[in-house]
């Protein structure tokens, strides 16, 4: 059994209050596997595109709760950690990038802490960008993704399907454009990036912005949407009866330039397990058109979700996604927008190409991309046990409500002390851990704080005026505009508020003390679910 942290970073989780599928999938499957997972989104906690957390107390009860729970391994995804954790812990750290290394963060400390880490990578193409940081080669491993999707059998409604984000670029390109600098480079780039399939970055930048890159630190970040075709090929789908989706995907941004395709876009969410099964068992053809910063041989990670179900796969060009799928098929794969319409137009006239395409695809997920897989893979790197461990296995899920913790043990288990774990306020499937701290950070609440003051101030503002009226020292300004009658009624007003506010408050504390107690013993009692 291992204990492990599992950490990651995707802001749209706090949007709409539910985990994205890919880690709901892997979290469960280590669990599944035996395993026990603390798993945190540090969106909830961390400052922007920082592993700092915003708050002191947030960090010093994150930081608890992580101590109680005592892990033998971290899994920071993209390394996005709360920093009090690689300071506080001496233990095994895998970072499984997600994008390319300029895009992890905080990697000035990664630098100065190399040996500290691992480096589960999705591509090779990285692996050099990783040495140039220092990293050991016996250090760098390849460790493609996986699945939990499955083919579930439905009415396919969708002929060709896209599921992803209208991506967020840097700017720097399109300020140049709008003040008619650099069109000549801007457009030599593109022709010849469309001409040859070569989407390298770097090239181009030593090409033809040499000057930029020496006199304004130019860097490939700054020029990736120039290779961003996902919009043109997606565009070229559109008389194919082309359906876009995606939480928070930022299509509608297009609405201005490029009405006809935002109207494919069906703006209904695809975020869970169960939604992403049927968008992808719903569709016929379904693209996965790469990232700039690794196009020609790296792999959308949702390849392997389209895979495993009935949908057909067409993918970018990728190297890698070949050498992966040898002996299995030949994956159809596209390196420019006309090459991409080209292959959909084949795939969605010829059934039984498309369905010997899918069943070989199954075949290939179900042989190869499973998540247990990678487990066993990680298992011989890290002489650490974590498949079938014979043992159930729990998750605990760290969330942030009203500046508290939420810490939710989802699975049960009869030799964990319940009542000992951390936990500062219930959530759905939760087991009581502490009651003491629930109760105390109740009183401690901004607005009830406010009310509380506001409430005793006019209390005492109230005697006041009636001490001044008894001993007769009414200032005599206030006496010539205001009658020693409306000093009465403003005391009694004053008062009155007063007791009001006080009493309203102690009304809120009571209810909120009452809920506690009830939640608490409908949970001792064997849980309740909300």
């Amino acid at each position: 059994m291992a204990r492990i942290i599992v950490s990651y970073y995707k802001m749209q989780e706090v949007e709409i209050n539910s985990r994205m599928y890919y880690f709901e999938a892997f979290a469960k499957e280590l669990k599944e596997q035996g395993n026990d997972v603390f798993i945190l989104n540090t969106a909830y906690f961390n400052q922007y595109n920082s592993n700092i957390v915003h708050k002191k107390h947030l960090n010093k009860l994150l930081l608890d709760a992580a101590i109680h729970f005592d892990p033998e391994l971290i899994i920071t995804f993209n390394h996005r950690i709360p920093k009090s954790f690689l300071e506080y812990f001496d233990l095994p750290i895998i970072i499984w990038d997600g994008d390319s290394p300029e895009y992890l963060c905080d990697s000035e400390y990664i630098k100065a802490n190399i040996g500290r880490y691992k480096i589960f990578t999705i591509t090779n193409s990285w692996n050099s960008q990783y040495l140039s940081w220092g990293f050991s080669p016996s250090n760098i491993f390849y460790m493609p993704n996986a699945t939990s999707i499955k083919a579930v059998p439905m009415e396919q409604t969708m002929n060709v399907s896209f599921l992803g984000a209208r991506l967020w670029t840097d700017l720097t390109v399109s300020r140049n454009l709008k003040r008619n600098d650099l069109l000549t480079e801007f457009k030599s780039i593109v022709e010849e990036s469309l001409t040859t399939g070569n989407v390298n970055p770097d090239y181009y930048l030593n090409k033809y912005l040499k000057g930029e890159k020496e006199l304004y630190g130019w860097d490939k970040k700054k020029i990736y949407s120039l290779f961003d075709y996902r919009w043109l090929t997606l565009s070229n789908m559109l008389d194919l009866g082309l359906t876009i989706s995606g939480h928070h995907a930022r299509w509608n941004d297009f609405a201005e330039f490029m009405p006809q395709l935002v109207a494919a876009y069906n703006p209904q969410r695809v975020w869970t397990l169960e939604e992403n099964c049927s968008f992808y068992n719903s569709s016929k053809v379904s693209l996965c058109p790469m990232h700039p910063q690794a196009a020609g041989h790296a792999f959308s990670w949702r390849a392997f979700d389209v895979m495993a179900s009935n949908a057909c796969l067409l993918a970018s060009e990728s190297s890698e996604l070949r050498d992966l799928t040898k002996g299995y098929l030949e994956i159809p794969t596209f390196s420019s927008p006309y090459d991409a319409r080209t292959l959909c137009k084949q795939l969605l006239l010829d059934n039984n190409r498309r369905r010997e395409y899918v069943a070989k695809s199954q075949q290939y997920i179900e042989e190869n991309a499973r998540w247990v897989y990678r487990f066993r893979d990680a298992q011989d790197i890290l002489h650490i046990p974590l498949v079938e461990l014979n043992r159930e296995g729990q998750l605990v899920d760290i969330l942030v409500e009203d500046e508290d913790i939420v810490c939710c043990l989802n699975a049960h288990s009869p030799d964990v002390d319940k009542t000992s774990m951390p936990c500062f306020l219930f959530n759905r499937n939760a087991d009581i851990c502490d009651l003491k701290v629930n109760l105390q950070r109740i009183f401690e609440k901004r607005n009830i704080k406010r009310g509380m003051k506001v409430g005793l101030g006019c209390v005492i503002i109230a005697a006041l005026l009636r001490l001044t009226q008894t001993a007769g020292t009414i200032i005599p300004l206030f006496t010539a505009l205001f009658s020693y009658t409306f000093f009465i009624y403003l005391s009694v007003a004053l008062c009155w508020i007063g007791f009001f506010m006080i009493a309203a408050e102690c009304i809120v504390v009571s209810m909120k003390l009452v809920a506690k107690f009830q939640t608490y013993f409908k949970r001792r009692n064997g849980g309740m679910s909300i």
